[in-house]
């Protein structure tokens, strides 16, 4: 998949009580931050492993049991992460070949990221015949490598794009508190905005999307993510 025009930016002038809808009325008139430029000189790079089993039990090891190193940070040679400008736009590449993440070098606090997606064609090992898994994590902090697939930070949240974009998952055992419901007949929560918040979900804490929010050709229609955060200070991570 690729990603452009990913934004964030700070209000001048904010509160704990401000509400996402007089934030979200706010944006326009607010000058946003591009995340992104050619060198990616805002991030850095973090990559694990080249899994392939979809059953980690473990990191990996070699013919002689010894643990392989991951690939580690800064370490981009395969260039799973690229850049390549289109209309004049700077647009992040993420290949998927390795399992891995970019990390914002600046840590942010009460802002609101947005950013266009698409997906690509192309899959690897071990999700050759599964649905494509990529996400956004944010409240990332910590060391990398500390989740199931030995490759994110500790992490409050994901909005999981796979082609559901924008359910929740944590890693690592973090947690955060959504309002949402079980509905009638169901197993998994859905986000209700009227419900109360629950923070103890299971699963990892997944919760399900209300609404469908992906266009419905994912193969080469943009569809816009969008996430408001305030009071909170932390990084950004674009995981594989």
């Amino acid at each position: 998949m690729y990603k452009e025009k990913a934004y964030a930016y700070r209000p001048q002038h904010s509160n704990d009580n401000q509400s996402l809808d007089k934030l979200s009325l706010q944006d326009e008139q607010s000058e946003w931050t591009s995340l992104l430029d050619k060198d990616l000189s805002k991030w850095e790079t973090y990559l694990s492993y080249s899994h392939t089993s979809l059953n980690i039990t473990g990191p990996p090891k070699d013919s002689t049991g010894a643990v392989i190193s991951p690939v580690g940070l800064n370490h981009d040679s395969a260039k799973v992460f690229s850049t390549f400008e289109e209309n004049g736009d700077v647009v992040l590449r993420v290949s998927g070949r390795i399992y891995g993440c970019l990390g914002s070098l600046k840590e942010y606090g009460n802002y609101h990221l947005r950013m266009k997606v698409k997906w690509g064609k192309a899959k690897w090992p071990p999700r050759l015949h599964e649905i494509k898994d990529s996400g956004v994590l944010y409240h990332s902090r910590g060391d990398y490598g500390v989740d199931y697939w030995y490759t994110w930070e500790d992490v409050a949240g994901i909005p999981d794009c796979r082609t559901l974009l924008r359910d929740y998952w944590s890693i690592a055992g973090a947690m955060m508190d959504i309002r949402c419901r079980i509905p009638a007949g169901e197993q998994s929560f859905i986000y209700t905005s009227s419900a109360p918040l629950i923070s103890e979900r299971g699963n990892g804490g997944y919760c399900r999307r209300e609404t469908d929010c992906e266009l419905a050709d994912v193969n080469g229609t943009l569809s816009i993510f969008s996430a408001a955060v305030i009071k909170v200070s932390t990084s950004l991570t674009e995981p594989l």
